[in-house]
């Protein structure tokens, strides 16, 4: 209940985390207008697109240059945080409810067609 507060008291928000699956916390603070930058990987890059709503990077240590440009350019800064708010809206409950039922969808059926494949090897 506390997080909006926090993330509107944050001037950017930052993720580091080695492999993001979902990807919540990072649409919570886009929804709050807080340009992102995240690490690399497959949703960050779903779910930031480089430059578009946030910036991403590839080793940890492009994460304090990243932080720091965005912290002094005006700009980029306002630009992102202007696109985290519309990023964000793609995100909304009926979406987020479609793609994981449809992700639950594929996995149920891959599970049925390696059942299958098994019982037939």
């Amino acid at each position: 209940p506390r997080m909006p507060a926090v993330y509107q008291a944050a001037d950017i928000f930052t993720i580091a985390s080695v492999s993001e699956t979902q990807g919540l916390v990072t649409v919570e603070a886009m929804a709050s207008g807080l340009p992102v930058i995240a690490k690399n990987d497959p949703a960050n890059r779903e779910i930031v697109g480089h430059g578009k709503f946030g910036l991403l990077f590839d080793r940890n240590e492009e994460l304090p240059g990243a932080v720091r440009r965005v912290l002094t350019e005006p700009t980029l800064k306002n630009r992102l945080s202007a696109s985290s708010l519309e990023g964000a809206r793609r995100y909304d409950g009926a979406s987020y409810g479609r793609t994981v039922r449809e992700y639950y969808s594929w996995v149920v059926k891959d599970y049925h067609q390696l059942k299958k494949k098994r019982k037939v090897s």
